[in-house]
């Protein structure tokens, strides 16, 4: 793969560009790094599976999803402003696109299968012993991670770029010894500065370059330069020129001149000159001299002043150069910054500027990498929750490296920004690697976290040991390869292997194993918003309950009357806070509890008891030792004189007593402490001793939804859901249809209210509202599963055609079940039925068995079913599988199921009648693509079935048959088979 790759990138470069700078090819060579990490996790995954196809179907999707957005981040370095850093990227890319598809479509071929039959005891090596080690079930590490990352935050601003490129440089000693002792005898060490004046044309730039003479002579003058070279000694501005020749003029007088003129005749003829010695000088002060052209110097330009001077098509520019000491570089920057038409460099400018240029263009790459590979994860996995899961690894990564870097002074460079690319994209792969382990685990329960992690480990070791080493060399630069290598796939690999799994099973495996619905983000938010909210109003309720309780100079019964009146508001406004649990309050006798009374409700939430506080300002209720001891809820009902339990019924008479003389009502859940399902249990006397003793009404009030919104066994997480409440009439206290002591009335009474409740889950309890559960069992299965399910079972109405057909109690089978949609949604509406399902896809049914609602009621199992040996049952399902098997097949799976039916039961069959023709070519294409989209296994063309042949099956044996027309969209129909 990384022969490949390389090879691969190479050709498309050649072909896109037609060339490939020696920077790409060099840096590039990083690259294989990742090139080899491919190899190396699907050669520890084939180990462990022992199958290439296998193996291509476990690894296909996050090796094409993590090389996706490895490439992604590379590109990335296209748009910064470097043409050997877009080279870079380009190739990257290319190299791990080539790799990743050689490992995918060719290194398959050249695996070889072990021997069936030959059974190898596999002994772990050093590095599985490592990645079968649970790093989140360290404690310690995932707290020193989190103090790391929180020191990070501030240590991280600390990094810096190092900007200055001479710093990057490394001079063996002996070599800088001569190096200073030849600038001690010569001016070699002398830096050039270039000073560049522009014009329209090249007599502009002249005359811009010349106004810089006096401050270069001043300089000079103060030995802040050595020299300067300057083509404005030589060339000379038309102004110049002009203001030049003035001066001449100006000087060579008339007067001056014959004066000149006669001395040097009577010197002359003194010293035996010639008469005619000084003609040519009397010639030139007596010539009117004009400026001449600046073309005239063009022979000039061409040999000697070429590098001096460029002339553009709509700017000219004149170079002067300046030699001066490094240590009066700024002095010389400092005396031309002012001048607008200048522009002052030297080579160590343009380079840090080219440095700087990158510096900023990295932040701006390492965003744009950063948002695509989040938006990448969010498109694959479809769920935000998964995307955070595997994203946030990612940023403690980076935040962990660059704290380090910070504590440590380690910089960037324009060489070791390559590096951080590459270990980001390492890190990528790394956590999308172990989110598809965990998800494969969740969905399927196949175990493959450590063949994935020995993998993670192995490529990390390599990279550490191949790049790593760096850290001995002497050059600067290499060193901080190598230092940033060792620091960031340390972090990487520890907090991908720690975090990940710790975040994964926090929202998720820990809740499933213990039959609890998994965390969303949005119910994980509401659900902490109710908790604040209630500790909220429970610390302002407190302080405010003191004052009106204890302290306001009113009398007592006043003061109770305002603390229970802003209880009331309190705990109304924590049940209708939460919007997303839906209230529904049935009250047909216009019960308001003006008539104190004895209110009893079934208790199956720790909500129960604020929903039943919220229902009437004057409902005092006898609570549990935990409420009454409780930091929160404890004060309030201290002050708002609730009764303790504890205290006993007969102890509480007296003060249960005064409460109802002064109009309160007395709330009791009869069954002491919540139920530990739906159902309500047992009910205990005290209630019906107390109404009796005290000759009070009783008022039954139920409670339904609380067990799914916030169970006993779930009682953080605060579910989206609907609660009804319910008034049932009230029993009088001289009512004796329920009993002549309060025992027969806690029996009689117990009976009328759970027949009602049981009313009301017939009621409310239908296929709509236990839709909610069934998709809570298929997410963060993948997005194509879920949203496969949504639909599915949308279009199928939730089943409630299925659910109104088949039997409440017995045994029902359901062949061709595919995930276990319809097995889960039957056993819902009945814990009467035992559901089991059976389908020839052996993934489907690894799915339908790892489902947080599997119970002992329901049960899957894999195989062919016109082959294994079907269960007896009181109803056998047949929905859209008829149509897989060959039409022999079809008459043989009915006649089986016929075989294995109890007395009077059913065989639901539903399929696709192609006697239905203008129906018929929509589920024809509907088929077709469920088949060969790999959401349906089949191993035969399909063969549609008519009525005629379902009928005349099934009349061999007597039996009765009812056809119901299912849609009008499609051909199906559902056919009843009655024994």
């Amino acid at each position: 793969p990384v022969l490949f790759g390389g090879a691969f990138s190479l050709a498309l470069l050649y072909l896109f560009k037609g060339e490939v700078s020696g920077i790409a090819l060099g840096a590039g060579s990083i690259i294989l790094g990742i090139a080899m990490d491919y190899t190396i996790h699907f050669y520890t995954h084939f180990k462990h599976l022992n199958s290439a196809e296998e193996t291509v179907k476990d690894l296909a999707f996050p090796l094409t999803l993590g090389s996706t957005t490895t490439i992604g981040a590379f590109l990335g370095l296209t748009f910064i402003k470097s043409e050997a850093l877009q080279d870079f990227g380009m190739f990257a890319a290319f190299s791990l696109l080539g790799a990743a598809l050689f490992t995918l479509v060719i290194f398959p071929h050249l695996m070889r299968k072990k021997k069936e039959g030959k059974h190898v005891v596999h002994k772990l090596n050093f590095i599985e012993k490592i990645a079968a080690y649970k790093f989140e079930k360290n404690k310690y590490l995932i707290w020193l991670i989190i103090i790391v990352s929180v020191i990070s935050i501030f240590t991280s601003q600390n990094v810096g770029f190092e900007t200055d490129m001479m710093k990057m440089n490394y001079v063996e000693p002996h070599l800088a010894k001569a190096e200073q002792n030849l600038n001690s005898i010569s001016n070699v060490s002398l830096k050039s500065i270039f000073l560049v004046a522009s014009g329209t044309n090249l007599d502009e730039a002249l005359a811009n370059s010349e106004k810089n003479l006096p401050a270069l002579a001043k300089l000079e003058k103060d030995k802040v330069l050595k020299k300067y070279s300057s083509i404005s000694t030589i060339i000379l501005s038309k102004a110049e020129q002009e203001k030049r020749t003035a001066r001449w003029k100006a000087f060579w007088t008339k007067e001056r001149k014959e004066n000149i003129k006669s001395e040097l005749i009577s010197k002359s003829a003194k010293y035996k000159f010639k008469e005619n010695a000084f003609e040519g000088f009397y010639t030139m002060i007596d010539k009117d001299f004009a400026p001449i052209s600046v073309s005239a110097f063009l022979g000039l330009k061409s040999s000697m002043l070429d590098n001096y001077i460029n002339e553009g098509k709509d700017e000219t520019t004149v170079v002067t150069v300046i030699k001066a000491t490094a240590e009066n570089e700024d002095k010389v920057y400092n005396a031309f910054k002012e001048n607008k038409n200048l522009v002052i460099f030297d080579k160590k400018f343009l380079t840090n500027r080219f440095v700087e240029i990158i510096k900023n263009n990295f932040n701006l790459i390492l965003g744009i990498s950063s948002l695509l590979v989040l938006l990448m994860l969010l498109l694959s996995y479809g769920r935000f929750e998964l995307t955070i899961i595997t994203y946030i690894p990612m940023v403690l990564s980076w935040l962990c490296i660059l704290g380090v870097m910070g504590t440590f002074n380690i910089k960037f460079n324009i060489i070791n920004i390559i590096v951080s690319t590459f270990i980001f994209g390492l890190g990528d792969d790394y956590s999308i690697f172990i989110t598809d382990a965990l998800m494969s685990e969740y969905k399927t329960g196949q175990k493959n976290l450590d063949s994935y992690k020995t993998g993670i480990f192995i490529s990390a070791t390599t990279t550490m040991i191949g790049i790593g080493v760096l850290i001995f060399a002497s050059h600067p630069a290499l060193k901080s390869i190598g230092l940033i290598t060792i620091i960031g796939m340390f972090c990487v690999i520890i907090i991908s292997n720690t975090i990940q799994p710790a975040l994964f099973k926090f929202f998720i495996t820990n809740r499933t194993d213990k039959k609890r619905v998994p965390f969303t983000f949005l119910s994980l938010l509401q659900s902490v918003f109710a908790f604040f909210w209630f500790a909220f109003g429970c610390f302002t309720m407190i302080p405010l309950g003191f004052i009106i309780v204890k302290l306001l100079p009113l009398q007592k019964k006043t003061r109770l009357k305002m603390f229970h009146q802003l209880r009331h508001w309190y705990t109304k406004s924590m049940i209708y806070v939460n919007v997303h649990v839906r209230k529904r309050i049935i009250n047909i006798e216009k019960e308001t509890l003006d008539k104190p009374a004895v209110v009893i409700c079934n208790h199956h939430s720790v909500i129960d008891s604020l929903l039943m506080q919220s229902l009437n300002k004057k409902l005092i209720l006898m609570v549990n030792d935990w409420v009454w001891d409780s930091p929160f809820m404890g004060p309030i009902v201290r002050l708002g004189g609730f009764i303790p339990k504890a205290a006993g019924y007969e102890e509480n008479l007296g003060k249960i007593r005064e409460l109802l003389a002064d109009g309160y009502s007395l709330g009791i859940f009869p069954e002491g402490s919540r139920s530990e399902t739906a159902n309500i249990g047992r009910f205990h006397k005290g209630a019906f001793f107390i109404a009796e003793q005290l000759n009070a009404d009783i008022v039954p009030i139920v409670f339904h939804g609380n067990a799914f919104v916030q169970g006993k066994n779930d009682s953080f997480l605060l579910k989206p859901g609907t609660v009804t409440v319910k008034y049932l009439p009230r029993i009088l206290a001289d009512d004796k249809s329920f009993g002549n002591n309060y025992s027969e009335r806690t029996k009689y009474i117990s009976k009328y209210f759970k027949e009602e409740y049981a009313k009301m889950r017939t009621e409310i309890e239908t296929v709509d509202y236990y839709y909610n559960l069934l998709t809570k069992n298929y997410i963060y299965k993948g997005p194509i599963l879920e949203w496969y399910m949504r639909i599915k079972v949308r279009m199928e109405d939730k089943y409630r055609l299925f659910e109104s057909l088949l039997p409440k109690k017995g045994t029902i089978t359901d062949i061709g079940c595919g995930y276990g949609f319809l097995p889960y949604m039957l056993s819902f509406m009945s814990e009467d039925r035992i559901v089991i399902g059976t389908d020839y896809d052996e993934e489907k049914i690894a799915v339908a068995n790892n489902c947080l609602s599997k119970g002992n009621n329901i049960s899957f199992f894999a195989a062919d079913a016109t082959e294994c040996e079907l269960p007896k049952s009181d109803a056998f399902i047949l929905s859209d599988i008829l149509h897989y098997l060959p039409m022999a097949e079809q008459e043989k799976l009915i006649e089986k199921c016929i075989n294995n039916l109890n007395e009077n039961g059913m065989i639901l069959i539903r399929d696709a009648d192609k006697s239905l023709e203008s129906r018929h070519r929509g589920t024809r294409y509907t088929e077709f693509f469920s088949t060969n989209f790999g959401f349906n296994k089949t191993k035969n063309k399909l063969e549609f079935v008519t009525s005629a042949f379902i009928i005349n099956t099934v009349s061999k044996y007597n039996m009765n048959v009812e056809r119901i027309d299912n849609t009008k969209l499609t051909s199906n129909i559902i056919y009843i088979v009655m024994k």
